[in-house]
């Protein structure tokens, strides 16, 4: 009985913590599109001022 409330206690917590990373890894991934369309309208625009 014991072994079987420790087993369900560390499935709770792996699944807690996936939880954790997947919401972290979507807000990275948020930060980096942004970062990368900063970038491109940087190059656009320093393009149309070299033209």
């Amino acid at each position: 009985n014991s072994s079987t409330t420790c087993s369900t206690q560390f499935y709770f917590i792996h699944f807690e913590n996936f939880h954790f990373i997947s919401y972290h890894s979507s807000f990275i991934i948020i930060i980096i599109v942004i970062i990368i369309i900063v970038i491109v309208i940087t190059i656009i625009i320093a393009i149309f001022c070299s033209l």
